[in-house]
C-alpha cells in the first residue's frame, strides 16, 4: 500500500487509476466544506487539480485508461458543471490543469 498524501490536509481517497499509473481522487478541504481533486504518479507525486479559489472546488469521479479525468467544478450552495480534464499533470506542485 502507498500513502498518496492529501493536498488539503483533510481525509482523501482515490477513485481511479489509468493504465500508465496516474491515480486520481479527492480530498476534503481544510474548511470541511468541499472537495479538492488530485492526481498522483510515482514520478511526480501529488498534484492538486484546479486548486480552489474563492469557494470553487473540484470533485473527480473517474479516469479513463488514456488519462482523462471526469468530474465537477462547483461553488458551495450553487452553480457547478461537469468537467473533463485532459492534461492532468502540468508543471508545478499545485498547477492548474490545462486543456479542459
Amino acid at each position: 500500500m502507498i500513502n498518496l498524501g492529501t493536498p488539503t490536509g483533510g481525509d482523501s481517497y482515490a477513485v481511479g487509476i489509468s493504465r500508465d499509473g496516474l491515480v486520481v481522487g479527492n480530498s476534503v478541504t481544510a474548511d470541511g466544506q468541499g472537495l479538492q481533486g488530485f492526481a498522483w504518479t510515482s514520478a511526480r507525486g501529488l498534484v492538486a487539480i484546479d486548486p480552489p479559489d474563492s469557494g470553487t472546488y473540484t470533485q473527480i469521479e473517474s479516469i479513463t485508461e488514456s488519462g482523462r479525468a471526469f468530474g465537477f467544478k462547483y461553488r458551495l450552495g450553487g452553480e457547478g458543471h461537469a468537467t473533463v480534464w485532459k492534461a492532468i499533470l502540468s508543471s508545478g506542485h499545485k498547477a492548474r490543469v490545462g486543456d479542459r
